[in-house]
């Protein structure tokens, strides 16, 4: 064989493992950001984070790196330690939270990526408005009589404060009291 044709070889076989490297798909229900040095690829044209949807996309090689996150709807299940109401009484609750993210850039920058980062804080947050809501109701209350009405109150607050990190609470629900 010929050194021309040899280097020939070595050259395709560069350009081929290259183009691997700079080719990346995102599945149906991932959506994925382009990470450099671990920081979020900003677009030059409109100074926003590049967020890809589900199709084939290109990278620059060994330089940029691609996170892909699920933004289907999650569910988290909780339960919290004993909660007080308006008379003294202690009650364990058992709840789940629907969510999902909708910003993925500020997402990223809150948690740093991690789901189980998101997961705590929105437990954080929901477990305090539980404790708000239980300790101005009577055991009666928490129990029968105002029980959608306390899941609508948590949705409705849980929503607000979930914003800041990227994400929205779909549904509130608690399971047992």
């Amino acid at each position: 064989m010929s050194p021309k044709a040899v280097f020939g070889i070595i050259l395709a076989v560069i350009v081929l493992f290259v183009l691997y490297l700079s080719v990346f798909t995102v599945h149906q229900g991932p959506q994925a950001i382009q990470l450099r040095l671990g920081e979020i690829v900003q677009n030059p044209a409109t100074k926003t984070a590049k967020v890809f949807q589900p199709g084939l996309h290109f990278k620059m090689p060994l330089i940029t790196r691609i996170r892909t996150f699920d933004v289907r709807l999650q569910t988290l299940n909780a339960e919290t330690s004993l909660i007080s109401t308006v008379e003294q009484k202690y009650v364990l609750v058992d709840y789940y939270v629907k969510w999902k993210i909708n910003n993925l850039p500020l997402y990223y920058k809150r948690t740093g990526g991690y789901e189980w980062r998101a997961q705590q804080l929105l437990k954080q947050k929901i477990s305090g408005e539980l404790r708000t809501i239980f300790g101005t109701r009577t055991i009666k209350e928490v129990v029968a009589a105002d029980r959608e009405n306390i899941m609508e109150i948590l949705k409705k607050k849980a929503h607000q404060g979930s914003e800041e990190l990227g994400v929205s609470v779909k549904d509130v629900r608690i399971i047992g009291i």
